[in-house]
């Protein structure tokens, strides 16, 4: 068991650490067998070793009893060297607090209607906790994720404890005190009532993109939590019943503060309520009204778009909230639909939708962004000669297994950013019809397609095509590329290009033009079956980057890169990370005068026999010897 553990260790790499206190360490690590990446929090054992060890458990059990989308999800625990470690589950994305640091950046306020669904997701997490008799505790922007799917997931649950035990609250060194209810800060008993408190804080803040409470002075702070009343919100932006929320949420007194089920119905009833008018006319610029039964939820369809109208007429973001009747037709399983007014739809049931547009759009981005109960999208009389935005078109729609392009016309198009963005159960996407003559950005086209096998992009004009990064990036079934007609010339960035694929067994980009390409991160990291790479034809004189290139190529053998100019690279770090059964390696010609970064560059190519450099490569030379590995050096012999 011992060999095991150490092994699962060496399959780990630390991305980020995060020490709290003395006792208290958080490491973000990531698996190299799967790639996913994990939160583990280490607790040092106190010298009451069982005492400490009760809490633990108790805290252990708690998390592994919570079965909720919106928390972190637990994943296992151990003890080794007196220290207890708890492993949860990671997300990529931003935190609430960088979300709304974004938005202040940039000198926007967040959608009201933005603002009610991110509320309703952080509500139903705290239900789940609230329901199991604990309290959170340390509810604040910074906890609380955006997970891919845009929903949210709820974590650092740094103080609670079951209700019936919880006799004093303890205050975690990171937590941050804008939050705190004034009964923590007088000392006065705890209730979940705390974290209501926490819950209307936050709610003020996405509204004004401020603390609700603040000061540069501790005290000062407290005291204003304590006695001033609660701040107004722009009621010229909001609707007056968010203030009304907000002011209930923040009642000094905790007994007065609605619970957590209250102020989930008032969210639910505003989700759900289609004929909010203000909503409508501020946040809504296509819509459609369902009046079946069965058709009861909101989806996000048609935001952002403009138009022409059938007099040449253009109409750009928000001109349709001033219309009554656009013209377009919408059937739903063959049962047409009266279109006048719409709000949301990506909770609906699997619907086949069909549309037809006699008005023609010329913003797509986003237009089915997230629809991911949506089956089938029938386009055969979409309109797109106007067109010239696609990224995120049809991004996240992940029931999604057919769609109709078959009469697109993308002559006009210049992105087509995340267009099939994690459309992971497509098997098949007929692209013939797509003209790209003017695309610019085709970065994460495919991203996570999963079930797609084959991707003829042989029709595909490429020549004004800067960023192919992240293209066909975890298409794991991807087995068939033909690359062979496609222009690379303009492209500067191919970072995450094929990264992911674990199917594909060779490659040939011998027609590749990789003379302005500055950026080749993670290019062909985790093609675990890629045996073959013939890279004599790059191009390198321009190349910027190439961290974790070829990280996790676990089939790879041979590689040569001696032409490869590096003088203008300054990262390699994860280079050659985990290539564990590479043999011979030729990097003759590889400049590290501008490298700044070759962090574990040969990690784990334990299998490595004989490496072609330079002689006077110190830098190689050393990157070789720190990681302890042993292959034949063979230099340039003049």
């Amino acid at each position: 068991m011992k060999n095991k553990s150490n092994q699962k260790e060496k399959n780990c790499t630390i991305l980020e650490k995060n020490r709290i206190n003395e006792y208290i360490c958080y490491y973000k690590i990531k698996n190299d067998e799967d790639g996913n990446a994990y939160y583990i929090k280490k607790i040092k054992l106190a010298d009451e070793s069982n005492e400490e060890l009760a809490k633990l458990s108790n805290e252990i059990e708690v998390l592994s009893n919570i079965k909720n989308e919106y928390i972190f999800k637990y994943v296992k625990s151990s003890i080794k060297n007196d220290y207890f470690n708890i492993v949860m589950e990671f997300y990529e994305e931003l935190n609430l607090r960088e979300l709304i640091n974004k938005y202040k950046n940039e000198n926007e306020f967040i959608k009201e209607k933005n603002i009610y669904y991110l509320i309703k997701y952080i509500c139903s997490g705290i239900k789940a906790i609230h329901n199991n008799n604990i309290i959170h505790g340390n509810l604040t922007p910074d906890f609380i994720y955006l997970a891919k799917d845009k929903k949210i997931k709820i974590g650092n649950f740094e103080v609670f404890k079951k209700l019936y035990n919880y006799n004093e609250y303890l205050l975690s060194n990171n937590n941050i005190n804008n939050y705190l209810a004034p009964e923590i800060i007088k000392g006065e008993n705890i209730t979940n009532k705390v974290d209501i408190w926490s819950l209307g804080c936050i709610l003020y803040e996405l509204c004004t993109l401020d603390y609700c409470f603040n000061s540069d002075n501790i005290i000062s702070l407290n005291n204003k939590i304590i006695n001033e009343k609660t701040p107004k919100i722009n009621l010229k932006i909001y609707d007056k019943e968010i203030q009304k929320l907000i002011n209930s949420m923040l009642q000094k007194d905790p007994n007065k503060r609605p619970n957590i089920d209250e102020i989930y119905n008032i969210i639910i009833k505003y989700c759900d309520n289609k004929k909010n008018k203000k909503c409508v006319e501020n946040e809504i610029k296509i819509i459609i009204e369902i009046t079946e039964e069965d058709i009861n939820k909101d989806i996000y369809f048609l935001d952002n778009t403009d138009y022409i109208d059938e007099n040449g007429n253009k109409h750009f973001h928000n001109s349709l909230k001033e219309l009554e009747d656009i013209k377009i037709e919408l059937f739903i399983d063959n049962k047409k639909y009266e279109f006048k007014k719409f709000n949301n739809f990506f909770e609906a049931k699997e619907y086949k939708i069909t549309l037809k547009f006699y008005n023609y759009l010329r913003d797509c981005s986003c237009m089915f962004y997230n629809c991911k109960n949506i089956k089938y999208i029938d386009l055969s009389d979409f309109i797109s000669k106007n067109v010239t935005d696609m990224n995120h078109m049809f991004y996240n729609c992940e029931k999604l297994v057919d769609i109709n392009l078959s009469k697109f016309n993308t002559e006009n198009v210049v992105s087509m950013k995340n267009m099939f963005y994690n459309c992971m159960n497509l098997t098949n996407i007929d692209l013939h019809t797509l003209n790209t003559k003017n695309v610019i950005n085709m970065s994460g086209m495919f991203y996570g397609c999963e079930k797609l096998k084959k991707i003829n992009i042989l029709n595909f004009d490429t020549k004004n095509v800067t960023d192919l990064s992240n293209l066909f990036r975890n298409c794991s079934n991807l087995s068939d590329i033909d690359l062979s007609l496609i222009d690379t010339y303009s492209v500067r960035n191919m970072s995450g290009m094929f990264s992911m694929c674990k199917n594909i067994e060779k490659l040939d980009l011998s027609k590749f033009d990789t003379s302005n390409v500055e950026y080749m991160d993670e290019m062909f990291s985790y093609c675990t079956k890629l045996t073959r790479l013939d890279l004599n034809s790059f191009s390198t004189i321009n190349l910027k980057s190439m961290e974790e290139m070829f990280s996790n190529c676990r089939s790879l053998i041979y590689l040569d890169l001696s032409n490869f100019k590096t003088d203008k690279v300054e990262n390699m770090k994860k280079l050659f990370y985990s290539c564990n059964n590479i043999q011979n390696l030729n990097i003759l010609n590889f400049d590290m005068n501008q490298v700044n970064n070759y962090y574990q560059m040969f990690y784990n190519c334990y299998n490595l026999k004989t490496i072609k450099i330079n002689k006077n490569n110190c830098a190689l030379l050393k990157a070789i010897k720190d990681e302890e590995i042993n292959p034949e050096i063979l230099t340039n012999i003049e």
